[in-house]
């Protein structure tokens, strides 16, 4: 590795050389082109874009947990019930048996209306579910990009069969 002087005698030659040798480029000064790999934060978005379509298909524009009907636009909002999107594990925050249509009034001001939201998916699902729900919630999982690819690829065959 050259010496502070032999890189400042470099630099005031204008031949200047990396600190690192490992930074030193073989054939000249061009990069080799960075190869783009599929982030997991790209498949979240489109996942997310995906149980969005999936969960207005099915439970339609009126707000699950109280009374409002015919939502729209921004007050139209997919919101993670009965539990809040921060205490489940990763792959559940995707799990369209948890994501329900709400208002931007329950999902938001009222932090999504849990109390009303479980009393809703129990009478809708019964307890004996909601309790392994609840059971699956407290496992935690890590999750890889595989297990996002592959929830991604069968959200969008069950889109298609949806739509």
């Amino acid at each position: 590795m050259p010496s502070t002087l032999s890189r400042y005698e470099d630099v005031m030659n204008g031949t200047p050389t990396p600190k690192n040798a490992s930074q030193r480029q073989i054939g000249g000064n061009k990069r080799l082109p960075r190869v783009s790999k599929t982030s997991v934060a790209k498949v979240k978005r489109e996942l997310w874009e995906v149980c969005r379509k999936i969960v207005f298909f099915l439970y339609g524009n009126d707000c699950y947990t109280c009374d409002a009907t015919n939502l729209q636009g921004s007050n139209r909002q997919c919101g993670h019930l009965p539990w809040p999107k921060s205490i489940l594990p990763s792959l559940m925050k995707y799990d369209i048996r948890l994501l329900r249509t709400q208002c931007g009034r329950c999902n938001i001001w009222l932090s999504g209306n849990q109390v009303e939201g479980y009393k809703r998916m129990v009478e809708e699902i019964g307890q004996i579910e909601m309790d392994k729900l609840d059971a699956e919630r407290r496992k935690v999982i890590p999750a890889s990009i595989i297990d996002w690819l592959n929830r991604l690829e069968e959200y969008k065959k069950l889109l298609e069969k949806c739509v």
